[in-house]
């Protein structure tokens, strides 16, 4: 049991006792090789704790009071008719309600979505002072934090768990 839970590190203990049965014909009660394992501190490790979220840069909620102050950015996501998923990336002006930027694609990688912020610029011939997103990968990933930075724009991140925060 020792070794096979010394060479196997991430199983846990029913792993190892199929292991044991299986391939070395032993029989083994799970309980007692749980509490075996325990005691010797074989224990599987732990999986990794999620990715660290990037806490709001603001302690007060930034309303906008004026046209480009505010936008935000989020995806909005449906079905095909054939079942497939679709997601739209839609981007507001927070004060006007304006819907700026609307582009569906099936998937969204963080470079898609700086296209999309570059085009809705370009387009419009205007830009925000704050950009506020709620924490999903598309948006907190380096190239998009890089981007915003370099364009002089400050990112807002809504309180993570709080997706009532965004579009307001």
């Amino acid at each position: 049991m020792e070794e096979v839970s010394r060479e196997w590190l991430c199983l846990a203990d029913k792993k190892v006792t199929s292991i044991l049965r299986n391939e070395h014909g032993r029989v083994v009660n799970p309980k007692r090789m749980a509490r075996v394992r325990r005691q010797r501190g074989l224990l599987a490790s732990r999986k990794g704790s999620k990715r660290p979220r990037l806490a709001p840069k603001q302690e007060q909620r930034r309303s906008a009071s004026r046209a480009n102050e505010v936008w935000s950015y989020d995806f909005i996501s449906d079905a095909t008719a054939n079942g497939r998923s679709v997601r739209i990336l839609s981007v507001i002006d927070e004060c006007t309600r304006e819907c700026i930027g609307l582009r569906g694609a099936r998937s969204f990688p963080a470079r898609k979505v700086l296209e999309v912020l570059e085009e809705v610029i370009k387009r419009t011939g205007r830009g925000p002072e704050y950009l506020r997103s709620n924490n999903g990968p598309e948006f907190v990933a380096r190239v998009v934090r890089r981007w915003v930075e370099k364009a002089g724009i400050q990112a807002c991140y809504i309180e993570p768990g709080a997706p009532w925060e965004n579009g307001h």
